[in-house]
């Protein structure tokens, strides 16, 4: 897709979307940046300890980058076990702490990861993740009989913008949502869902279209890939 001059609302928490903003500027497009949830960071007893006999763990399991980034930063990293990942970019978000995914999942979302896996039976899980994560991967794992032990290490707040924000972005030709979080909390703004019946709906992954199409919007695309940029640009010609 040609973003020359398109008007694209980015609802991603601030400190994740100056990088995607700059890009955007770089393919002439103008964002308008709305951020709709914030990422806080927990203290979960059962990863403080689990981090002191990570090798006793047959698989540690990340569903996102703000994961990794809220597990791994700040602390002296013990030799991981084989690491699984949703995706490249939280593989990326790995590799800045010295760590190497062994396993990157090729369907970018929590059931890819689950299918990715295999046979889990008898194996020890330790899955980290936020305390909005969808239960169908922990769920499966247990279902397919690993030995799981859960770490929430973020959150996600929510936060609803207001009627003057809404009204202060103008036209909008796409609105792209990464999560069903950030999707759900701008819905609860006055004028959100009528603003979004009218503007081209880009969801990064299935849970989000899914929450989309439930709230009863048009989504016109659902890329294979996370990347939201290249999920622009790769957008087929009925999205334009």
């Amino acid at each position: 897709m040609n973003l020359s001059g398109k008007r694209i609302l980015i609802t991603r928490p601030a400190e994740q979307a100056q990088a995607l903003a700059e890009a955007l500027i770089a393919q002439g497009a103008i964002p308008l940046l709305l951020p709709t949830i914030a990422i806080e960071a927990l203290q979960d007893p059962i990863w403080e300890e689990a981090l002191q006999r990570l090798h006793e763990f047959r698989w540690l399991l990340f569903t996102s980058a703000n994961g990794v980034h809220h597990a791994l930063g700040g602390r002296v990293l013990p030799p991981p076990p084989p690491i699984g990942v949703v995706g490249p970019a939280t593989a990326r978000a790995l590799r800045t702490y010295g760590w190497q995914a062994t396993l990157v999942a090729s369907q970018a979302h929590a059931m890819g990861l689950l299918e990715a896996l295999g046979p889990v039976a008898g194996l020890s899980v330790l899955l980290v993740q936020g305390t909005e994560a969808r239960p169908e991967l922990a769920d499966g794992l247990r279902a397919g009989g690993a030995l799981l032990q859960v770490a929430h290490v973020y959150q996600t707040r929510p936060k609803p913008p207001s009627p003057e924000q809404i009204a202060s972005l103008g036209r909008v030709d796409l609105a792209l949502f990464a999560s069903p979080s950030a999707l759900k909390a701008f819905l609860q703004a006055p004028e959100a869902h009528r603003l979004l019946q009218s503007t081209r709906l880009i969801c990064l992954g299935p849970t989000t279209a899914r929450a989309a199409r439930e709230a009863g919007l048009p989504v016109v695309f659902v890329p294979d890939q996370p990347d939201p940029l290249q999920a622009l640009l790769e957008a087929p010609e009925e999205v334009r």
